[in-house]
Order: structure tokens, then sequence, then C-alpha cells
């Protein structure tokens, strides 16, 4: 059995101006795409499969999922148990 565990790709709360965030809950940035772009590419070149897909319901999480179904064709299961602590409320907004 191989478990690989991904991190999302670069998103704006990776950029460190939480000041101007309206929510810790951000996208992907565009390299943030880029590097889930070349996940999947990564992923399709090593020809890996996988029987689930377990990901937090965090935006630049599911940003970062769709890239890997793109890549296994299989269905993220999303859990709010995934995501990070410490940095934002459960509804996303700046602690």
């Amino acid at each position: 059995m191989e478990l690989i565990v991904i991190r999302h790709g670069q998103s704006y709360v990776n950029l460190g101006d939480w000041e101007n965030l309206a929510s810790m809950d951000t996208s992907l940035t565009d390299l943030g795409h880029q590097q889930a772009g070349a996940l999947r590419d990564w992923l399709k070149k090593h020809d890996k499969s996988a029987d689930a897909l377990y990901v937090s319901t965090m935006k630049r999480t599911r940003e970062t999922a769709q890239y890997v179904f793109d890549a296994l064709g299989v269905q993220p299961i999303f859990d709010d148990r995934l995501r990070e602590v410490g940095n934002c409320h459960p509804d996303g907004k700046p602690v």
C-alpha cells in the first residue's frame, strides 16, 4: 500500500498579507494553479492510482483536489475534520 499526502498549491493566505483578506479560506494563486497542474502531470506521468481521495473543505484544497481528480479520476471525499487548525474560525474568517 502507498499513501500519498498532498499539500494544496500556493494560496493567497500563503502570501502573508492577512490584513487585506476577507477570509482565510482563500483560493489558489496563479502559481498555486501551476503547482497543482504540475502535480496532475506528475501523477499521470508516474501512472499513479488511488482508491480514495480525502480532502479538506477549504477552498484551496478543493481547487487542488480538482487537479488530482483530473489525473486519477477519483471523486474527492470532503471532510471538515481535515481542515487546518489555528489560523481561522470555522467559517474561514481570520482570528
